[in-house]
């Protein structure tokens, strides 16, 4: 009896162990320490393997929150294991549900990433007609996937088909006011159409995306580099020599953002030098 019990006491332990890891990961992503929030995401998977099992539900949990860290950093080959196993397991388990959407989602996040942008469509694809099935037209994680889908292209070089989709979620998030997304797909809006030389569109969703985001949103990175695409764009297809200080603006807003010295600021500045030194 008394074996029985301290059995009991320790599984309870180890259940409680695992849940907290998962919650304080959530809680160092949450802060923005992904670092802090992988380290401890990593115990935690061991550890639920170790007594459930990679192919359970308690370890699809943790992957799936590790895998989201490992994709704050750019560590796809680190990310996707982790989310082909959760796809697998979901798919057994739980068969065609929203949740494998948002893993199908995440899935097509790595392969864009990595430039394969094929198996990027196809992912993102998957994930569309299930949150379509699941939860309609008009959610919001639905938008969301066709923006990403339009992104793909947009990357791809499609304009055309990047366009068509991007003004429709440009149309949904205006209903809704969602200013900062509004301000997202705008500048994205703006990336298509400078693909196909259509540069008085390319001018008006600029603009109207800086301006967006200049409504309180300069905290966010994308302004700056709307600003120094913007800028680029005066500079390189408009001989505007004015572009220049849109790109000095951008350079200003990276370094206050993430620090003179930081990586974002260095990979700007690279970026901005060619056009500042144009004449």
């Amino acid at each position: 009896m008394t074996s029985l019990i301290l059995h009991s006491v320790s599984v309870y332990s180890q259940v409680k162990k695992w849940q907290k890891g998962n919650a304080e990961m959530l809680e160092l992503e949450k802060q923005g320490d992904v670092k802090g929030a992988i380290e401890v995401g990593e115990q935690t998977l061991a550890l639920v393997i170790s007594k459930y099992g990679a192919m359970s539900m308690e370890s699809s949990i943790v992957m799936e929150n590790l895998a989201a860290n490992y994709l704050h950093l750019d560590e796809y080959r680190k990310a996707k294991p982790l989310l082909f196993t959760c796809i697998t397991y979901e798919l057994e388990t739980n068969g065609q549900t929203s949740e494998l959407a948002s893993m199908y989602t995440n899935l097509g996040n790595c392969y864009r990433k990595e430039k394969k942008y094929d198996s990027a469509e196809f992912h993102y694809k998957k994930s569309l007609a299930l949150y379509e099935n699941r939860l309609g037209n008009r959610h919001l994680y639905t938008v969301i996937t066709k923006s990403n889908l339009g992104i793909n292209f947009m990357e791809k070089g499609e304009g055309d088909k990047a366009i068509a989709l991007l003004e429709e979620v440009l149309l949904y998030y205006q209903e809704i006011k969602n200013s900062l997304y509004c301000a997202h797909t705008m500048r994205e809006l703006g990336k298509a159409y400078n693909l196909l030389e259509r540069n008085s569109e390319v001018e008006k969703y600029y603009r109207s995306a800086i301006r967006t985001f200049e409504s309180g949103f300069t905290y966010d990175p994308a302004y700056a580099y709307a600003l120094l695409e913007f800028g680029i764009f005066l500079v390189d297809k408009k001989r505007d020599l004015s572009g220049k200080e849109w790109i000095k603006k951008a350079t200003t807003c990276i370094e206050n953002t993430y620090g003179a010295n930081s990586l974002g600021a260095d990979e700007l500045k690279k970026s901005a030098n060619k056009y500042l030194t144009y004449k």
